[in-house]
């Protein structure tokens, strides 16, 4: 966005103020964002307002969000991804039983993945544990209560639908495995790391035996797809006959290439904004006047077309301006 200096007797080009305004408009969705994951939003009566959501959790802070497609990990939404079927595991280490209540796998990851598999022994009797994969820090697939037999081994699958995200290519991926005072997991010392395509893996205590693939890693792709993030609008927000609207994203993730857009509807989908575009440089767009208020905020992220980054774009919120 160009900002313009006026002065006595220049000609207001109306692509040059109309670029001003969207730039103001923008900030202002920002800031109304930025407060929203600060702290609950104050709107004002009499249709004078914007609206819009901070996604501090799926729900966002409104609690507007009624469904999305897009995937919620660490406070933004942003694209999916899948499994392509390349997988691979590793053989790791022997001995030294060592029997903590909590521990945790770091593998470092060298190209996009998730987990599908890890196996863990219990030296004791039977009792249940909850694994957590967990991506810089964040959890971002688990199993709870796992009920561990008495002695032996437990092989856990995931599957691409217990996963919120992915891991790319620089990526610290921890396994994290708590359990009650049983089982105790028996943890075996790694003698040497492991070193793959997918991943790789330093010497380090594992609660495995080198008895098969006691860690798998499978590669995922973007799907490429777009990816819905719908918003229930409060009524009395909007006025029954707009026909102009601005959109703004506050953006986590972009990449060129990459597309957000939205659309407003309303009474069930009778009026129809039609799909307007915002991206990282929204703008005010022009459509059919409604005859009833808008009730819905559909929100898009299309990822780029060619080689898409896992989870581009991502969005923290969205927000809204219609006369």
């Amino acid at each position: 966005m160009v900002l313009h200096t006026w002065t006595d007797g220049n000609v207001l080009y109306s692509v040059d103020l109309l670029g001003d305004f969207q730039d103001l408009f923008t900030l202002k969705g920002l800031d109304a964002i930025k407060q929203l994951i600060d702290r609950a939003g104050v709107w004002s009566a009499g249709m004078i307002d914007g609206w819009g959501d901070a996604y501090i959790d799926s729900n966002g802070r409104e609690n507007s969000v009624s469904s999305a497609t897009a995937l919620f990990t660490n406070n933004r939404y942003h694209t999916d991804f899948e499994t392509t079927g390349a997988a691979e595991g590793a053989e790791l280490g022997t001995d030294n039983d060592n029997n903590p209540s909590d521990l945790d796998i770091a593998v470092t990851v060298t190209a996009p993945a998730i987990v599908t598999s890890v196996q863990i022994y219990n030296s004791s009797g039977a009792g249940n544990a909850s694994v957590y994969i967990k991506k810089d820090g964040i959890t971002i697939a688990s199993k709870t209560t796992v009920d561990f037999p008495a002695g032996g081994f437990i092989t856990i699958p995931l599957t691409l639908s217990d996963y919120i995200d992915a891991f790319e290519s620089t990526s610290t991926n921890i396994i994290n495995i708590e359990t009650s005072s049983s089982p105790a997991i028996a943890c075996k010392n790694v003698h040497a790391g492991y070193s793959g395509t997918l991943f790789n893996l330093a010497s380090q205590i594992l609660p495995v035996d080198c008895t098969g693939n006691e860690i798998e890693l499978t590669e995922v792709t973007p799907t490429g797809d777009t990816n819905i993030i719908t918003h229930d609008i409060p009524a009395g927000t909007f006025s029954t006959t707009i026909s102009n609207a601005i959109g703004v994203p506050l953006i986590e993730d972009w990449e060129t290439g990459a597309d957000i857009d939205y659309k407003l509807t309303g009474t069930g989908g009778a009026e129809d904004s039609g799909w307007l575009d915002c991206s990282n440089s929204p703008e005010i767009s022009s459509f059919t006047a409604f005859t009833d208020e808008p009730d819905t905020l559909i929100v898009r992220l299309t990822p780029k077309g060619t080689t898409p980054t896992i989870g581009f774009p991502s969005i923290k919120g969205f927000w809204v301006r219609a006369t």
